[in-house]
């Protein structure tokens, strides 16, 4: 056995070290692998944290880890930085309750009741999907989606939050009775003490415009430590740490009134870079918002820009997630539009010599259709970049299926539609921004049925998808340069493996996981000792 070891160990450090241009680490977020959804400020939802590399393979059940919290109450998790004791933490919920978590056993610490109503319990939510397991069709929609669709709908704020360097846990919240917004701030009764009782430290009020629905919906940290919050109806705020509040801005074009989630003018996370750059898609525009320390600026003087772009019915689905790092590389911002292509902008200064592309404003660096069959497809899921690569994964049926009432349970009852045997949602590709020729061209397609989840490039350029074969869910680990199948697990044919566009990450020890479980809490794989090495 020591021969085996010694023998892997020596395969990997012959292996070549592929150096990985990365956003610098925001020293006001918690020094950790997930201290904000889509892992950092710029969004580009990679992790530095490199996953398990291995033969394909069948888990085994005991070696999954399912953790039932509740309807949307695990696809937004976040970890901790280190505690004094070498301990971190996850935090995830945020619709029916907050719960902490060990970071490596995932045991529940500790518990935040965070609105009344109805409660799902473990059992209970073992019990729902157990019975989602022998529907489908219309049947299945009916039992599965609509305690799915609550759960979003009141915790959707929760779901684009941060963790700090100090530990504390940022979570936006309204008061069901009066409307108000709040930014609430959470963490440890006892300091420093990871298995402590998570309690409420400080929150505030925002301030509200007489006769407007204003609804925060997320937040990200500028590098100054600065929290910028974005309402649904396009209003920005910048708010201090010790919860001051800085600024106030309107976003062009803002409604008369906010509207609900799915056809807000903003219904997505923004993206901040290391200059002070805030990334917004409303429902008419992209656009950069300047931080100067000070204020919020749209001047073009202090860097700030805002172009319209092609909406479609509902606008872009997605984050602005940035690509490009360092002094010497390009600098840009991508986006799927509402029309089924992915549009990527110069995110600062656009080069003297740049002449622009045919029929769009000159700061669009590249516009190309997201096509997985013969037609366009407009996207719901994130994209995902590392370097100068683009990673979209296809979150589109080819059916349709029967209006479910509301456009938010209509998308989730295509998302369990697009993970039933047979009827998989299949095609994943990349790009890759070429900074020679100034052109984005496509690296690789892959046919596999990656079933709408957001994949995550890591350090040993892998990608980890959600995935189905012969109607079993896998995880799936692709490589990010040539897109080639690398390896897969089987899970098992369960609906509990159901992405409903949750994110794959990589945990701090290494294992792979989604806050996923059919939207009902979140499962890691443990990943046998053999794989635990980097590329």
């Amino acid at each position: 056995m020591r021969n085996i070891i010694m023998g892997l160990a020596a395969i990997v450090m012959a292996m070549p070290t592929l150096a990985i241009a990365s956003p610098p680490r925001n020293p006001f977020l918690a020094d950790s692998v997930i201290p904000i959804f889509h892992n950092d400020t710029g969004q580009t939802g990679a992790t530095a944290v490199p996953g398990p590399i291995d033969e394909s393979r069948t888990i085994e059940q005991e070696n999954i880890i399912w953790k039932k919290l509740g309807p949307s109450d695990g696809y937004s998790y976040q970890y901790s930085g280190l505690y004094p004791n070498g301990k971190r933490v996850g935090w995830f919920g945020g619709q029916q309750q907050l719960v902490k978590l060990d970071a490596d056993t995932l045991e529940t610490i500790s518990t935040y009741s965070l609105h009344e109503g109805k409660f799902y319990s473990p059992e209970e939510i073992g019990r729902l999907i157990d019975k989602a397991d022998k529907l489908s069709g219309q049947a299945l929609y009916d039992a599965i989606v609509p305690p799915l669709a609550i759960g979003i709908e009141r915790g959707a704020q929760a779901i684009y939050r941060l963790i700090d360097n100090e530990n504390n846990l940022y979570v936006l919240y309204t008061d069901r009775s009066s409307g108000d917004q709040y930014i609430r701030k959470f963490g440890d009764a006892v300091v420093n003490d990871p298995n402590s009782d998570i309690v409420l430290k400080q929150q505030i009020k925002l301030p509200a415009e007489s006769g407007r629905r204003m609804t925060a919906i997320a937040m990200n940290m500028t590098y100054d430590g600065t929290i910028i919050v974005v309402t649904l109806d396009g209003t920005l705020f910048a708010v201090s740490r010790d919860f001051r509040i800085l600024d106030k801005a309107v976003l062009a074009d803002r409604p008369t009134d906010g509207k609900e989630f799915m056809d807000a003018f903003v219904r997505n996370s923004i993206a901040i870079d290391d200059a002070g750059g805030i990334f917004v898609v409303t429902g008419t525009r992209m656009q950069r918002v300047q931080w100067t320390g000070t204020k919020l600026s749209f001047d073009e003087r202090d860097g700030a820009w805002s172009v319209p772009y092609a909406t479609g019915p509902r606008g872009s689905g997605t984050t602005p997630a940035l690509v490009g790092w360092g002094k010497a590389s390009d600098k840009l911002v991508v986006i799927g539009d509402g029309v089924g292509n992915a549009v990527l902008y110069w995110r600062d200064h656009i080069p003297d010599d740049w002449r622009g592309l045919s029929g769009q404003p000159r700061r669009v660096a590249a516009i190309t259709p997201i096509r997985f069959g013969k037609d366009p497809i407009r996207l719901e899921n994130a994209l995902v970049t590392q370097d100068y690569g683009i990673f979209v994964a296809n979150d589109t049926l080819e059916t349709k299926i029967p209006w479910q009432g509301s456009q938010m349970k209509t998308t989730l009852a295509e998302k369990y539609a697009g993970q039933t045997s047979g009827n998989e949602i299949r095609g994943g590709m990349k790009w890759t921004w070429n900074p020679h020729t100034r052109s984005l061209d496509i690296a690789w397609k892959t046919p596999l049925a990656l079933v709408a989840s957001i994949c995550t490039p890591n350090a040993n350029h892998l990608l980890y998808c959600v995935g189905m074969r012969d109607g079993a869910s896998t995880i799936e680990a692709i490589d990010w340069n040539n897109g080639k199948s690398v390896f897969h697990y089987v899970l098992g044919k369960s609906y509990r493996y159901t992405a409903v566009g949750g994110l794959v990450n990589i945990a701090p020890n290494g294992d792979i996981e989604c806050g996923c479980a059919g939207g009902f809490g979140m499962f890691r794989v443990r990943t046998p000792p053999q794989a635990r090495f980097q590329r």
